[in-house]
């Protein structure tokens, strides 16, 4: 899992909950205490500090990482059975750019 990030939280990237749960609406608030920061999870409201710490307890199930990003790709495969060495954005751009490929085939994957 990738450490939670404020700045890229607030800017909209993807987050979530150490055991995989989407986290949404997620804002800072300038308050006195530890805990500035308010998002959703199922519906539910919960609270945590600006470290992405939901309690004081270590390896808590609600502390919030930074979600994977699925991609999609395009790949063409040849005669002689190889598949090109470039992921291509769409189907389309792939069959223009490999013309002699036989088959095409899309592929996803997850970053971190």
């Amino acid at each position: 899992m990738k450490p939670f990030d404020l700045s890229a939280a607030l800017a909209g990237a993807p987050v979530q909950t150490r055991d995989g749960r989407s986290v949404t609406q997620l804002v800072k608030f300038d308050v006195a205490g530890d805990y500035c920061l308010v998002g959703v999870v199922n519906k539910t409201i919960y609270t945590w500090t600006s470290l992405g710490g939901y309690s004081g307890e270590s390896n808590c199930y609600n502390d919030l990482f930074m979600a994977s990003t699925k991609k999609t790709g395009w790949v063409a495969r040849y005669a002689s059975n190889t598949v090109g060495g470039v992921i291509w954005g769409s189907e389309k751009v792939a069959v223009t750019e490999c013309p002699h490929a036989v088959s095409y085939h899309k592929i996803e994957w997850e970053e971190d």
